[in-house]
């Protein structure tokens, strides 16, 4: 297949191709991974594209530095309606064509035809599996870019570098992508009319789209570098070109197929004042069933041209408001993950609503938007737990750390091995009144689900398993388990449960039989012989004892 390439009047080019002594290069000599390109095919009206766009957000976010993303508008969901913007380029419109693109919303993870298929081409549920895949193998390419923007002369110029640590046979070309980030339009399949925020669009590219510009030499040992300067227009079809927004894109593949590395930067903006503006984001591991850390985490992004150095943010916890301080350092144009303290254990409830928001920055007032959620009470048992852990076919991606609430590491459980959905157990004691949490992580923002895997936490004081929480469905980025264990060796009998209280009973598989029951009433209820672990709340604590039917 050949497609005649397209070559912008606006970009020169300078290449050369040397042997040199490596300390005169900045590209690494060392054998290295290969990074992850996903070029993703989408459309402002395809209802499922928010969904792509969020499994490319959470791979970033999972593999920093190691997965590129870019946003290609083409084909039918991208044409626009009178009054829409247009984010079709002709270069996006040559390389959907050229790869046949059909369906969106789609991709392709460095171009690979994987088993089975006969395209480049695949859907979303499996850019993570082959993400994975790719990034076991061995890069034969070793890339470094960087870029500076002259707001004066609008010229952007560019600078990769290359190392070859394995000799290749094919002809190979180096492709720089030019994209945009936080353009705002419309988008189907969101509720956020002309505000959707696109990232990573594609607008340009600096050397021929197809099959990228031609790299003489590939043998082992040798560098190449290459340079090129490129004029920033004020608007790239209906789009404003936001210099402070743009960021690179490049790789070496083989003709137009199967990526042999990439690698990205974004362009130095010297002399572009930005003023001072902050984002927030939730952890990638979100407060959600229940929480205990001494701490709560976010992401900040400093939208600005200055470091961010402290800010004052203000964190609720059922309508009640504190303002905590944080000192640190945020670059220009970054996003960092921070933490701040709370005290949300001995003022939490049953149900639990939170929120954060940033209210200066630098001294400065300012708002941001605002992170929130819920959760629920802290699940009690005693110091004598056990940990049940059944896998999915990717166990290395997971971490299982048990911690206590400042975070700080017990016990990690594994590393458990892949090709194999097994069931372990893992036994714990623990300090009395104390809460700990059990984190689950996985490094390719996919979770446990192939098959799908579990995690089960059990309290065995009474010398039967009770199940105190469970994670019957962990994806994304994983989950985290809290427990608090109380000051006695183990449950006990129903006897020391006041009788005018309500408790809910649950028998010994963590299943609740009945709800609110007065224990006074507890003898009149046609329960089999069997143990029970009756779950209420005194004085603001959780407790639970252990019922014996006979």
């Amino acid at each position: 297949m050949n497609l005649k390439p397209i070559i912008l009047s606006c970009i020169s080019t300078v290449c050369s191709l040397i042997c040199i002594n490596a300390s005169e290069w900045h590209v690494s000599t060392d054998i290295q991974s290969k990074k992850v390109l996903l070029e993703e095919f989408t459309g402002i009206h395809c209802g499922n594209c928010p969904d792509g766009h969020k499994v490319a957000a959470d791979l970033l976010l999972a593999q920093p530095g190691n997965f590129f993303p870019v946003s290609i508008h083409a084909g039918s969901f991208a044409s626009p309606r009178p009054g829409e913007p247009d984010f079709r380029t002709e270069e996006s419109v040559a390389i959907n064509d050229f790869f046949g693109v059909t369906a969106y919303p789609s991709g392709m993870i460095n171009r690979h035809v994987f088993d089975g298929a006969r395209t480049p081409v695949t859907g979303r549920q499996y850019w993570n599996e082959f993400a994975r895949s790719i990034a076991t193998e061995t890069a034969p390419v070793n890339l470094w870019m960087q870029s500076a923007y002259d707001k004066d002369t609008r010229q952007l110029v560019v600078d990769v570098e290359g190392y070859f640590t394995q000799q290749t046979t094919e002809t190979v070309y180096l492709t720089v992508y030019l994209c945009q980030n936080d353009i705002k339009g419309p988008q189907s399949g969101s509720s956020l009319d002309n505000e959707y925020v696109h990232k990573h669009m594609l607008r340009a590219c600096l050397t021929p789209v197809l099959p990228g510009d031609p790299v003489n030499g590939c043998q082992e040992g040798e560098f190449f570098n290459k340079s090129y300067t490129y004029t920033v227009p004020d608007i790239i079809g209906d789009v404003p070109v936001v210099p402070t927004d743009l960021e690179l894109v490049a790789f070496v593949c083989q003709d137009e197929n199967e990526v042999l590395n990439a690698t990205s930067c974004v362009p130095a903006c010297d002399g572009i004042d930005i003023p001072l503006s902050i984002e927030i984001e939730p952890y990638k591991l979100p407060v959600s069933l229940n929480y205990g850390f001494g701490f709560v985490e976010l992401y900040v992004l400093n939208k600005s041209s200055q470091p961010v150095t402290d800010a004052v943010f203000e964190v609720t916890l059922n309508d009640k408001a504190v303002n905590t301080e944080w000192k640190g350092e945020i670059l220009p144009r970054s996003k960092a993950l921070i933490s701040l303290p709370v005290n949300w254990v001995t003022e939490q409830e049953d149900l639990n609503s939170f929120s954060v928001t940033c209210l200066s920055a630098n001294g400065v007032d300012l708002r941001s938007n605002e992170v929130f959620g819920s959760f629920g009470a802290i699940p009690v048992a005693s110091n004598l737990l056990k940990v049940q852990i059944k896998t999915d076919y990717y166990a290395s991606d997971n971490t299982f750390l048990f911690k206590d609430s400042d975070g700080n590491v017990i016990k990690e459980f594994g590393p458990y091995p892949d090709g194999v959905a097994d069931t372990y157990e893992e036994l714990l004691t623990l300090e009395n009144n104390k809460i700990y949490c059990l984190e689950i992580t996985d490094a390719w923002a996919d979770g446990m689900m192939s098959p799908r895997g579990r995690v089960r936490i059990y309290d065995t004081a009474s010398g039967s398993d009770v199940i105190v929480t469970q994670a019957m469905e962990i994806t994304g980025h994983g989950q985290r388990l809290f427990v608090a264990t109380t000051s006695e060796a183990g449950v006990t009998s129903p006897t020391h449960t006041p009788s005018n209280l309500l408790v809910d009973i649950y028998n010994v598989n963590g299943v609740m039989v009945m709800r609110s029951v007065s224990v006074s009433d507890i003898q009149k209820l046609d329960l089999t012989s069997g143990v029970y672990i009756l779950r209420y709340k005194e004085d603001g604590i959780q407790k639970c004892n252990k019922l014996i039917i006979n």
